[in-house]
C-alpha cells in the first residue's frame, strides 16, 4: 500500500470513528453476523470510552466530586465540540476548564445568581489541568 493510500485510509477511519458521515460498507466487510455499521459502531464506542477514561484520569477529583454521570455529560459534550487533534492525549483536556465556564447551566445568570457549585466545578477543573501541565512540563 502506498503512503498516500495508507494516510487516506487512516483519515477515513478516524473520521468514521469520530462520527463522521462515512459509509463503511465500501471498506468494512460484514463478518460473523455483524454488518459493517455494527462493526464500525464497536470502534466508535471503544473510542468514546477511551477518551472518557482519559478525561477521568486527568480530572479525577472533578469526576469524583460531581459523579460520573454529570462529569461524563460535560466530557462528552466537550469532546464533541473539541475533538482531539494532537498526537498526544496529554492535550485532550487542555480546554476543558474553559468549556465548563462557557457551558455551565447558569452561565447567563447575573453574578449573584450563579450557583456556587459550578464555580467550584470550574475552579477544580482549572486546578487539575494545571497539575497535569506541571506534571508533564520541563
Amino acid at each position: 500500500m502506498k503512503t498516500d493510500d495508507l494516510r487516506q485510509s487512516q483519515m477515513t477511519m478516524l473520521s468514521a470513528v469520530q462520527g463522521g458521515a462515512v459509509d463503511p460498507t465500501s471498506w468494512i466487510a460484514a463478518e460473523q453476523g455483524l454488518s459493517a455499521f455494527h462493526r464500525l459502531a464497536i470502534y466508535q464506542h471503544g473510542y468514546e470510552l477511551r477518551l472518557l477514561q482519559c478525561m477521568q484520569a486527568e480530572f479525577p477529583a472533578l469526576a469524583r466530586a460531581f459523579g460520573s454521570e454529570l462529569f461524563d455529560d460535560f466530557a462528552r459534550e466537550y469532546l464533541k465540540a473539541r475533538p482531539p487533534t494532537s498526537y498526544t492525549l496529554h492535550d485532550l483536556g487542555a480546554d476543558f476548564p474553559l468549556f465548563i465556564r462557557e457551558h455551565r447551566p447558569d452561565r447567563d445568570a447575573a453574578v449573584g445568581e450563579r450557583e456556587p457549585v459550578f464555580d467550584f466545578m470550574e475552579d477544580l477543573a482549572w486546578l487539575e489541568r494545571t497539575w497535569a501541565e506541571v506534571f508533564c512540563g520541563p
